[in-house]
């Protein structure tokens, strides 16, 4: 018997009804956390294999590559670069192994860039709030620095992996009575001098933090002892290194001046702070009027001080944990010994997430209904400037002072200028 013909137009042009809608929102809004790991690994592995050129500080230290012998980490080496050893030295080896290969030198920075957004995302999931949580998890995935330095042969990806993994760390070792679970994470953490300068100011917060919280109960550490001795000699042996690598008089530490704490000049260090702060947010960065930026980092600011106030009352270990360490990085830059600036500041990305997450969630619930969207406009910020930076384009630009994004306050002290060089 033949079927009717409305019936058999059904079977062959099937329409998508609200119902549908309505179900694949619901499977959404349930997988929601799943989404957003397979997208931000999935935008990291695209501009990875995009491959684009070297730009001038990947052609910088490549000539510290080039037929350079594995182990010659102790000298000085040209066009005034300063790298981790084991970095320096895995980059080498990957040389001899497959040539001038961009897609190989890069791999271990996408590496450690994918897996400090896989476990930051899991850190989110477990130990924040859950919509404060996604919130932080998703500035972390669409952030375009966090994208671009994964995909740069230099060890900005490894500082940001270390600061991941010391904020894990201390939360498991705080809530768990077990630490052999995650024992690659903290020999990882003990090794790390070799690969990353900056995880210096997380590991000594860490320290500090777990002697406070477990002040009454140091048994529970006796485990990572032997740890911390180990980074403890590695870190000397790795600084020794690195302090051979470029002279104090070079023309290296006259560039970085700019970037460095005064402690005679409060309202310079304000704004480069506040510089530092708002690009990895990505807020401010296509407003070149001043009363826009003006009003754009007081909204900013409102929203990490109310974070902070959130995180002080809902968990005072871990802010004490943030605390400690961009403490420790604050007084780093005013003796001189590393500065404050935006790709150097690339390990204190998940903290300014988590603050600036919690308390614009929480400052949205207590905003009315008419006002939520000018809000959530200044969250949606952050996808539009992925979008704008463009970090999967071909060689960047080049800034004066060598960052991704133009400076919106210091250049009005004279400290940086706009103009990109020529």
């Amino acid at each position: 018997m033949t079927h009717s013909g409305p019936s058999k137009r059904r079977n062959l042009n099937p329409s998508i009804t609200y119902g549908d809608f309505v179900a694949i929102s619901q499977w959404a809004k349930h997988n929601h956390w799943q989404i957003l790991m397979v997208a931000g690994v999935l935008i990291r592995t695209l501009g990875y294999l995009m491959n684009r050129t070297f730009w001038l500080d990947e052609s910088s230290l490549y000539g510290n590559v080039f037929d350079q012998p594995a182990f010659d980490v102790m000298t000085q080496l040209k066009h005034e670069q300063v790298v981790p050893p084991g970095f320096l030295i895995a980059l080498r080896f990957t040389h001899q192994l497959f040539g001038q290969n961009e897609v190989a030198l890069r791999f271990i920075p996408w590496l450690c860039g994918t897996m400090a957004f896989i476990l930051f995302t899991r850190f989110c999931k477990d130990h924040l709030p859950a919509n404060s949580g996604f919130i932080s998890a998703a500035l972390f995935a669409f952030n375009s620095d966090l994208i671009y330095y994964c995909q740069e042969m230099k060890p900005y990806a490894m500082d940001l992996l270390c600061s991941v993994l010391v904020i894990r760390i201390f939360m498991n070792l705080r809530n768990n009575s077990s630490v052999k679970w995650m024992s690659w994470e903290i020999m990882t953490i003990a090794i790390s001098p070799w690969f990353s300068i900056a995880e210096v100011f997380h590991i000594v917060g860490l320290i500090i933090c777990l002697g406070i919280t477990f002040r009454h109960n140091l048994i529970k550490l006796k485990p990572l002892w032997l740890v911390a001795f180990i980074w403890g000699l590695t870190f000397v042996i790795t600084y020794a290194m690195e302090k051979r690598q470029v002279s104090p008089e070079s023309g290296l530490w006259v560039f970085w001046d700019f970037a460095f704490l005064k402690w005679n000049h409060p309202l310079q260090n304000a704004a480069l702070l506040l510089d530092n702060l708002i690009n990895p947010l990505h807020l401010l960065t296509n407003f070149k009027s001043t009363p826009i930026m003006l009003a754009w980092a007081f909204l900013i600011l409102y929203a990490l001080g109310n974070g902070v106030l959130c995180l002080i009352r809902r968990d005072q270990d871990l802010f004490r944990l943030f605390l400690i360490c961009f403490a420790i990085l604050i007084t780093a830059s005013l003796l001189k010994l590393y500065p404050t600036h935006g790709r150097t500041l690339l390990s204190i990305t998940p903290l300014v997430f988590c603050i600036f997450a919690e308390g614009f969630w929480v400052w949205t619930q207590r905003t009315p209904r008419k006002l939520r969207k000018l809000l959530w406009l200044l969250l949606l910020t952050p996808y539009l400037s992925f979008c704008w930076t463009s970090p999967f384009h071909g060689v960047r630009p080049v800034l004066y002072d060598g960052d991704l994004e133009p400076d919106h306050f210091t250049h009005r002290f004279g400290l940086m200028s706009l103009k990109p060089v020529k």
